[in-house]
């Protein structure tokens, strides 16, 4: 099993995601459609 930092959070958004984006794409997702950080350690 995997162990998490104490205050780690996962966030699960539904919906179709294009995994072909690459990196920048998806982290540019989670700037636009999460509000959050992509670097901040979250999953």
């Amino acid at each position: 099993m995997i162990s998490l930092p104490a205050g780690s959070r996962i966030w699960l958004v539904a919906g179709i995601t294009d995994m072909r984006n690459g990196f920048n794409g998806l982290a540019s997702k989670v700037q636009n459609v999460l509000k959050d950080d992509p670097f901040s350690g979250h999953l």
